[in-house]
């Protein structure tokens, strides 16, 4: 992925967070939530970049995968395939821990549960075919 690609990527990813800012930093759009939403799954589909394995990547390259989609090991996906919707917070909690151990993930940086999967156990919310691109996890890369 050049770092165009990159771009157009994270992008959506990141103005889809906006609910989130307080107030004052709100950006100014026309869009609707789940119309960003929306758009982001159909990127995924376009760009077709797969959830990427961290334990498969050196740490020092991590950076690179800032707010992309990590790989759901067979434990975490057969505990997800056989739970009760949404999760609790707990289950949350253990489930980011478990998948940052699993990628050898070290704070400050941290994996994110996606709001969908937590609701639903789905990792897309609008277009099915996108979820072969996102697993509901994304990695966050803080220095």
């Amino acid at each position: 992925m050049n770092d165009k690609e990159y771009a157009e990527f994270v992008d959506p990813l990141l103005v889809s967070l906006k609910d989130s800012l307080p107030p004052e930093l709100k950006p100014k759009t026309n869009y609707t939530v789940a119309s960003i939403d929306r758009d982001h799954e159909q990127k995924l589909i376009e760009i077709g970049f797969k959830p990427v394995d961290l334990s498969k990547i050196p740490i020092a390259e991590h950076y690179r995968f800032d707010h992309l989609s990590v790989t759901i090991p067979n434990h975490i996906a057969t505990y997800l395939a056989n739970c009760e919707f949404p999760l609790t917070q707990e289950e949350i909690n253990m489930l980011e821990v478990e998948m940052e151990k699993h990628h050898g993930v070290q704070s400050p940086c941290f994996i994110d549960m996606t709001s969908p999967l937590i609701e639903t156990g789905k990792s897309y919310q609008f277009l099915p075919e996108a979820e072969q691109f996102h697993s509901g996890f994304l990695y966050i890369h803080a220095d």
